[in-house]
Order: structure tokens, then sequence, then C-alpha cells
């Protein structure tokens, strides 16, 4: 392995908009190169700034080879080299120390994972018991503290506020939104709440009628308005569950009757002020029922039957008046009925069922206290009255209490939930975000065998029978932070004029090495010979319509070749565009001669992902050697072709000039051949002896028509125009 080190000054970053790679550039990232190709296998070629950092007695140096000092950019910049061959250290404990601390200053100054020891089991563990302590401190238990009765609690933005303190003494969330949210929940539960009311509005109406004296018949109507009421609302609540028992699943026509029910039901369980009069008018009107059967009572006819039935002992009559024993339990039941609604704020029930015990409350020991005084008590030496108060009273602090439980439950799981959803919503946003970035970075097909399939550090390779590649190298680029600016708007409209030729074409952008541009075309999973997984990607499958798919047939496979020369031609023709827009701004001026060059192979290649952290996907094989080759031998404003590729071309109809023999490394001299391009940046076509799969494919990816079809031409030059002017190739 060779090996080059230099020192200095470069720029990092990102550039283009697909296939994000973070790379450097600079005058000293070349040198860095230089010194890695004029090295010597065996041996770290490093340069004298790199020499300048390190301890001279530690290691056995050697002047740089002849070949790195007669280098014309080493010898320009003035940059002497050296070779390291030994490294004198020899004591094995003291270098596996210092290794331990440079990783231990690795993993702790720079971020690093931590590789697997004995010790991570520990760690995690730390890690898994800090995150509990951290939960439990957020559950709704904690010691007492008199502050939390009323709600009272120092707010910090900076610390996290527990849960069991995000609650005021109403059972309220601090956060309004929050509560408004809770409250805005549809009550599955409504219809069986009304059941419950109709049931206690029928046994009023019963009380009514038969255990008191009818004074009037008006005394009916309000009675009768809240039944029918009450029934209306309880069969709209219950019909939609009467018709899901009666059909099921089974397909069925409902009447528009049916329907408009429906939706009524939809609504009020849904709106919570529709929910919020329904339970008013419930309470209300319960309680007004009983009222009127207590108001039926005349006080005085009552005290003299009373007194009448001491002195002469007969029995009184029953229905003289209401029974205060069968009130009060029915009392009791309402302000039951009055907690029963789920959703509906705390202190509104809590308020509603006060109000409800108070007016009775009122009726017992000032309006009707000679009545209640007299009823039957199980206990001699405790009154009456005080008797029926403190069921009413019991009743009421038993609900409160029972209610408040269920409120607090009910709003710590709904606050859970909204966490959770918050933090589903979080991790579907970052899995989204992985995958666009991993999309970015690898080919699609790639990403779910990376993301679901693929092992740790488990090799993923496919093999391709033909599949041709590109080199392209701008040229004469100094790269400053001008110029480097500059690049990145080049190599931005190369990305967006690959978008259409990914899409359609199966061009992929394999990585960007400095000012060179690689690509390759026929790196689709369907055109595999054999890949290290069984599986084939069934997601591309989907999209045969619109893809350029491949026979098995080799003759067909080898239409790759004409797609990348015309996906270079459109480059060249793009890169004229920028060099035009650029020639109007006098800074940018300089910066490049608008030159390219563009070497194309074709062959058998293997691809796959590099490395276990930033992984990359690359290709290997002779026909990547023999295209980067071909580019750097190749001539500014040329595409240079080996043998093999100008075969298949000029099968296609596109004409390439034998350029002669020419040296390359590796391989000594071999044929090349530059594609006939004219001065308007269109081929130079000849006699074509086959055409590609899709004549129209072939007029719009070169944007002027190879072979002439004069029925389409129109149409195809229309569309190619339309493509062109969406990518960045429009005068300015």
């Amino acid at each position: 392995m060779r090996i080059g080190v230099h020192s200095g000054n470069l720029f990092a970053g990102v550039i283009g908009e697909a296939k994000l790679q973070f790379d450097i550039w600079g005058l000293d990232v070349t040198i860095a190169n230089v010194l890695e190709s004029t090295g010597v296998a065996g041996f770290v070629h490093i340069s004298g700034a790199t020499l300048s950092n390190l301890s001279e007695q530690r290691y056995v140096i050697e002047d740089g080879p002849e070949k790195a000092r007669n280098h014309p950019l080493l010898s320009k910049h003035r940059i002497t080299t050296y070779i390291i061959r030994e490294d004198l250290q020899k004591d094995a404990e003291e270098s596996e120390e210092n290794f331990g601390e440079l990783h231990a200053i690795s993993l702790s100054d720079l971020g690093g994972r931590p590789r697997l020891s004995d010790n991570t089991n520990e760690s995690l563990k730390e890690i898994f018991h800090a995150e509990l302590r951290e939960e439990f401190r957020k559950m709704p238990v904690s010691a007492f503290n008199p502050k939390t009765l009323y709600g009272i609690y120092r707010r910090r933005e900076e610390v996290n506020i527990p849960l069991y303190h995000q609650l005021t003494i109403c059972l309220k969330y601090l956060d309004p939104d929050l509560e408004k949210a809770y409250l805005k929940q549809t009550d599955y539960m409504f219809k069986y709440s009304m059941l419950l009311g109709l049931c206690v509005g029928y046994c009023l109406v019963y009380i009514e009628i038969m255990d008191t004296k009818i004074i009037c018949p008006t005394c009916m109507i309000l009675p009768a308005i809240v039944i029918i009421v009450q029934t209306v609302l309880t069969f709209v609540a219950w019909y939609k569950k009467m018709c899901w028992k009666r059909f099921g699943n089974e397909p069925h026509s409902y009447s528009r009757i049916s329907c408009i029910i429906f939706r009524v039901h939809e609504k009020i369980i849904g709106s919570m002020i529709i929910r919020i009069i329904i339970y008013l008018f419930l309470v209300v009107s319960g309680f007004s029922v009983m009222c009127l059967i207590v108001m039926t009572c005349n006080r005085e006819e009552f005290e003299m039957a009373y007194i009448e039935e001491r002195l002469f002992h007969y029995e009184q009559e029953l229905m003289i008046c209401f029974q205060p024993w069968v009130a009060t339990n029915m009392v009791s039941l309402m302000i039951c009925l009055t907690f029963t609604f789920a959703h509906i704020s705390l202190a509104l029930k809590t308020a509603m069922a006060v109000l409800e015990t108070v007016g009775y409350l009122v009726m017992i020991f000032f309006q009707y206290e000679f009545v209640f005084h007299h009823s039957v008590t199980t206990n001699p030496g405790f009154r009456a009255e005080y008797a029926h108060a403190l069921l009413i009273c019991i009743t009421l602090l038993t609900m409160v209490v029972k209610e408040r439980q269920l409120e607090f439950t009910n709003k710590i799981n709904f606050h859970w939930r909204v966490e959770l959803r918050k933090k589903e919503a979080d991790a579907n946003l970052t899995n989204h975000s992985i995958t666009i970035i991993l999309n970015n970075i690898l080919p699609s097909h790639i990403v779910d065998v990376y993301v679901n399939s693929l092992a740790k550090h488990e090799l993923y390779y496919e093999n391709y029978q033909m599949v041709s590649v590109m080199f392209a190298m701008l040229m004469n680029f100094e790269m400053d932070l001008r110029s480097l600016r500059v690049l990145n708007e080049i190599i931005a409209e190369f990305d967006m004029l690959l978008l259409f030729y990914k899409e359609y074409y199966s061009v992929e952008k394999i990585k960007i090495v400095g000012c060179t541009y690689m690509a390759a075309c026929g790196l689709n999973l369907n055109f595999a010979g054999s890949t290290s997984k069984t599986a084939k990607n069934d997601s591309t499958t989907e999209r045969v319509s619109q893809r350029l798919l491949f026979t098995q047939d080799e003759k067909e496979r080898e239409e790759v070749v004409f797609v990348m020369v015309s996906y270079a031609l459109d480059m060249m023709r793009t890169l004229a565009k920028c060099n035009k827009a650029y020639q109007g701004i006098p800074g940018d001026r300089s910066i490049t001669d608008g030159s390219m060059a563009i070497g194309i192979s074709s062959g058998e290649v293997m691809a796959g992902i590099v490395g276990a952290s930033q992984p990359h996907y690359d290709i290997w094989g002779n026909p990547v050697n023999m295209a980067s080759r071909m580019e750097t031998t190749g001539l500014p404003g040329n595409i240079q072709v080996t043998e093999e590729s100008a075969k298949i071309l000029q099968e296609f109809g596109i004409a390439c000039q034998y350029r002669g023999l020419t040296f390359v490394k590796g391989r000594g001299e071999i044929p090349t051949f530059l594609v006939g391009i004219d001065d308007n940046l269109n081929f130079i076509t000849t006699a074509p002896t086959r055409s590609p799969s899709h004549v129209e494919r072939s007029t719009v990816i070169s944007l002027h028509t190879t072979y002439s079809h004069p029925d389409v031409l129109d149409d195809i030059s229309e569309l190619g125009s339309a493509f062109v002017s969406r990518h960045a190739l429009e005068d300015n």
C-alpha cells in the first residue's frame, strides 16, 4: 500500500445536490494525492511540512524518491519529500498504551462511538438506570408537599416540571391548550351516561305519579318534556350501536333518516359545547323535577294530619306528601349522575353537585324541616334531618374523591398519550430524515437493504455484466474558495440533469473526487447477474413502464454505452451554458476555461457498500480503471472511449474518430477513440446498424434527433427543449 501524508490548509464541505458526500479540496489536498502517487509501496511518503510536526529521532527517514523530486507540482511549490522506513519505537506495551490513550481521547473529545468491550455492559446499565430514575421522577407520585395542594409550584424554564406539578387543585392542566385538547376528546361513553340519565328520569316520573299527591295536571308538563327529550337523546346515542348489532359487517343501505341520526350522534360526541349543554340540561331538569316532587307537599296539611294521627291514633294518608328517604336517595343518585359524564370539567361537575347539595339541604333544614324531622330513622338519638343531610354530604364527598382520582388518572394517561404521540412524530420525522439522507447518499435500491437487512460489517455486493462508467474532469480549476463556489454551482447543474437520467435511464452518480465527476449507467438491481442477497428489490419492478429496462440479451444491455455518452454530451452542453453565464460576471470569468475532459469505458463491474461507518456505494473493475485512464489521457472538450465502447456507439450511428495508440498505465499502448461532436455540441452521426429500444428516448436525451424521423421530429424537439430549459440549460 502506498501512503502519502501532507499537512496544510484545505476546504471541507459538501457540494452538489445528489449523492451528498463530505469531501475536502485545496492545493494541499492535491499535494497529498501526488505524494501517494509518487510514493513507494510499503512505506509512508511525507512532506517537509508533516516532518516538522514529527520527532525525527523516532523514525528512520530517507529522502523522497526521484519521481517525486521531478514532479512539476511539487517542484513548483518547492515541496521536499521524505520516506519513513521504520519506527524505532519497539516497546509493544508502550505502543498499546499510547494507542489506548489516543482511543480514549477520540471517544471523549471527538464524540466517537465506543468499542464494544467488557465495560460496555456496565455503561449501558448505568445509562439504563439513569433513564429509569428520570422517568420515575416524572411519574405522578411524590412526597407530600403542602404547596401541591394549591397548585403552587415554582416553574423554571430550564427544568422539566414533574407530571404531578402540571395540574392545579381542580385537576386542570397548567397548559390551556392541553386542557382544551383534553376536553375536546370524543366521548365514546356518552350513550351509557345518557342511559343512566334516562333511568333516573323514569324513576323521578314514577315517584311523582305513584308516591305523591298530584295537585294539578300542569305539574306533569315539565317531567313529560324532560322524559321525552331524554328518550330522544338516548335513542340517538344508541341507534348506531343497535344498527351495528343487527347488521354487523354485512353490506346494508341505510335510509336518509338513519344517516341523519348517525351524523347527529357523531356531532354530539365530537363537540364539547353540545355535550356540556346536554349535561347541564339533564342535571338541571332532573333536579327541577325532584324539587317539583318535594314542593307538591302541603306543609300545613301534613302537620295537621301528623298531629291528628298522634291524637286519634289512625294512619294518615300515604300520598299526602313525598317520602323523605325516597327523595333523599333520589338526590343522592342525581349527585352520582352529575359525575357520570366523561370529558366534562371537574370544576363544573363539582359545582353542579355542590349546588344540588346546598339546594336540598336548604329544603331539609328550612323549607320542609318538619317533614324530614318526623321521617323514619334507625337511631333514636340522631335526628332524622341530620341523617338525611349526612347521607347527601357523604355521597357528595365520596363522588368528589372518586371523580378526582378518576380524572387524575385520565389526565395522566392523556398526557402520556400526547407525549407518546410527540415522540412517535419525532421518531417518524427522524426516520424520514434518515431515509431522505440515505437516499441522497446511497442508491435507492440499496437503502432498504442497508437499513433492514444488512448486518454490521456484512459484505454486500452486486455483479453486473455490462455497465458503462464515466469520468468527467473540469480542467484548470484553482482550488480556492471562489472557485469552490463555482464548482458547487456546476456540479449542482450536473446533478439536476442527472435526476432525469437517474429516473428513466438508470444513470447513477458514484462520487466526486476533486473536480472529477464519476457516474455509471446500468446499475439497476434488475440487471445484476448476482448479489450477496438472494432476494432482489421488488420496488423497482413496480415502475417497469417508466424505467429503462434492458432484456437479458447482451446486445440489449450494450445500450448503456449509448445512454452514458448521451449524458456526457448533455453535461458538456450544461457546462457551455454555465460558462456563457459566468462570462458576464467579471469575478468568475477567469476561474475556469470552461473545458472538460471525459472518459468512458464499459464492461463487467462489481458494486457494493464500502466501510462500516459513513457508508459509500462504489464500483470496481477494469471498466472503472479504463474510464479513469480515458479521462486522464483525454483531450479537453472531447469524450474519449475505449475500442469496445466505440464499436457499440458506431452501431448506434454515432461517429467515433480513431485517435491512435495511447499509453495507458498498466495496459501499455491501446487504441482509443474520440466521440464525434460538432461545434454545436451535437453528435456526428453515421448510418446506424441498430437503434435504441426507444427512439423517442434517444432523441430526448441527446436533445437533437440522432436519427431521421420526420413524423416525430417536431414533437421530440419540443420535449427535448422543455427538458433543457428545466435543467438550467437556457440562456440567462
